[in-house]
């Protein structure tokens, strides 16, 4: 099966578990996806079962404006071919907490340079760049991550003067971050 079958194999898996009202309803709160199929996370890890790991799949679906698309292109991207380039130029992409919190969970929470895409996320200005570190922070806390002292000191810090952001998700997922370690 050639890349373009399986993602119209995908598509079609897409449209036969729509659900209008999930999808009217992620708009109606600013989720402006060019398509939006409103599936719920266990049907995309359903989806994402039928087929194989593959980069040049999971590449075409992420350039895609389609939520699931998104999300499945975080499940089928094998872990051995991310590089930190490609991964920063993903996140870079990201336009809502959804994607960064499951990009985390099932892609950059397990790649060799997780600490290092945190640091390089959580260090600039951009709010959906610091939301994408400190949340692949907390991924890397769940998963019982080896982390440095002077990293924890380090993210702990910067998680503390996120903690009052004017941007809700950041201020939320840094009280979030310091609350898993304790900080007062």
């Amino acid at each position: 099966m050639s890349n373009e079958d399986i993602i119209k194999s995908i598509k079609r898996d897409f449209r036969l578990g729509m659900n209008g009202v999930v999808s009217t309803s992620m708009r109606e709160k600013g989720m402006n996806y060019k398509i939006n199929f409103g599936l719920s996370l266990p049907q995309i890890r359903t989806i994402a079962q039928k087929y194989p790991q593959n980069s040049a799949v999971a590449e075409m679906l992420w350039k895609e404006n389609i939520r699931e698309s998104k999300l499945l292109a975080t499940m089928l991207y094998p872990l051995n071919d991310m590089t930190l380039d490609k991964a920063e130029e993903w996140i870079g992409n990201i336009e809502y907490n959804e994607v960064s919190d499951i990009a985390s969970m099932y892609l950059f929470a397990t790649v060799p340079f997780a600490k290092e895409l945190v640091l390089n996320n959580i260090k600039t200005d951009n709010d959906n760049r610091i939301y994408f570190g400190l949340r692949l922070f907390t991924r890397l806390l769940i998963n019982k991550t080896e982390i440095s002292t002077n990293l924890l000191n380090e993210i702990t810090n910067i998680a503390k003067d996120c903690a009052s952001s004017n941007n809700i998700s950041v201020a939320l997922v840094a009280n979030d971050v310091l609350q898993r370690l304790e900080v007062e």
